[in-house]
């Protein structure tokens, strides 16, 4: 709850007005002086129609979010990833995206189908033939806008599959640009484990309370020779970044966080989430190549050098329970970047086996070969809780 209107709402209501009307008149307020911040939306308290389409062009899936805001749509497009779909579970998905500089029109609201007009192309016996794009109705009804600001919007969902409180976040973009281009921002759509219901969106005398949801980190621990003995697997690559929390530039060497248990976001928005029984495999790789003398290099990401020489190398590891599990490595650094600096970070440069689950909306890593261990300016990804252990 924002405090400016917790102190807006004490000042209404000590004029005279009721509780009811001092929430909605301040709420009103926020919303408005929020929308001259940038937020994304028009504020509004009446109930907005919209739909939700899966937009396939070949084998590139989206998924296209449009609000009638006023006299036209409003649409927010989130690329898919791996097999990604909407869940309306709390903090199960989460979409990044970006929303469309066009509008639409309200024939949208009940549009389902395929485009007269090419929107890809695909190759056909050593040919590039057109194809069009295919629009599937995932789900619709209407939502309601609630507290805005010009980081975050909540959306209120009353659909067929989405409901209650979802967020929008604005985040910057750090992914690779061939994914989404230059854009400096994103959006972030998911669903919180603090929820307020359709019908309180509006009252904002009701905090959002947590939702009793299992973590799927822990979730998927109880499952994981049920989920990851479906097949052999993929093999894909993945990089973690987290923080140097100690570095001696006299000795040159440094202490810090190299993994921990948690689903993160590759640079293409791939989810991986790292179980306890993960984390255990890795630590036991990363052990076994110090026992045989087996170098772990370290590299500085996108070097000064223009090259992945060599910049020192990992000389021990310690698999820590507390707060949650994590692998603490040891290491000597003599690389340009300065680490003392406190905005560098480490991350494993991992060729992993991972299998997807639907359940969870995530790729679950099972087998890994450690290649390297990367120094990375300004990670994107930081484990600040792990950073207090000491």
């Amino acid at each position: 709850m924002p405090k400016s209107v917790e102190r807006c709402v004490k000042k209404v209501i000590a004029s005279g007005k009721p509780e009811g009307a001092a929430w909605a008149i301040c709420q009103a307020a926020h919303n408005k002086a929020m929308k001259s911040k940038n937020s994304l939306f028009a504020d509004s308290i009446n109930e907005l129609p919209f739909i939700v389409h899966k937009h396939s062009v070949g084998d590139k899936v989206d998924y296209q979010l449009s609000i009638k805001t006023g006299n036209e749509l409003q649409y927010l497009v989130f690329p898919s990833q791996a097999r990604e779909t909407l869940v309306n579970a709390p903090n199960i998905t989460r979409l990044f995206g970006r929303e469309s500089e066009d509008t639409r029109t309200d024939a949208w609201l009940t549009f389902s189908g395929t485009t007269k007009n090419s929107e890809g192309e695909v190759e056909v016996d050593g040919q590039m033939k057109p194809i069009p794009g295919i629009y599937e109705i995932f789900d619709q009804g209407v939502l309601k806008i609630g507290l805005q600001d010009d980081h975050y919007s909540e959306l209120y969902f009353k659909g067929n599959v989405l409901t209650d409180r979802w967020i929008l976040r604005r985040i910057p973009n750090i992914f690779d640009t061939a994914k989404f281009g230059e854009s400096e921002e994103l959006l972030l759509l998911w669903k919180p484990p603090m929820q307020k219901s359709y019908n309180q969106a509006f009252d904002l005398s009701v905090s959002p309370s947590e939702v009793k949801c299992l973590c799927p980190v822990d979730i998927l621990s109880a499952k994981f020779a049920e989920v990851t003995g479906k097949e052999e697997g993929i093999e894909l690559t993945s990089k973690f970044s987290t923080n140097i929390d100690m570095y001696n530039p006299e000795t040159q060497q440094f202490e810090g966080t190299a993994a921990s248990v948690g689903t993160v976001v590759d640079f293409f928005g791939n989810k991986y989430t790292y179980t306890p029984e993960f984390l255990t495999h890795l630590y036991n790789e990363q052990k076994s190549k110090l026992q045989s003398g087996e170098i772990t290099p370290i590299i500085e990401e996108h070097s000064l050098d223009g090259d992945e020489v060599s910049k020192g190398s990992v000389t021990d590891c310690q698999l820590v329970h507390e707060p949650l599990l994590h692998i603490r490595v040891n290491g000597n650094y003599n690389g340009p970047l300065t680490l003392s600096e406190g905005d560098a970070g480490l991350s494993y440069e991992l060729r992993l086996k991972s299998t997807w689950s639907d359940e969870f909306q995530s790729w679950v890593p099972f087998s890994a070969k450690i290649d390297k261990l990367s120094v990375v300016r300004h990670p994107a990804c930081k484990i600040c809780w792990v950073n207090k252990v000491k």
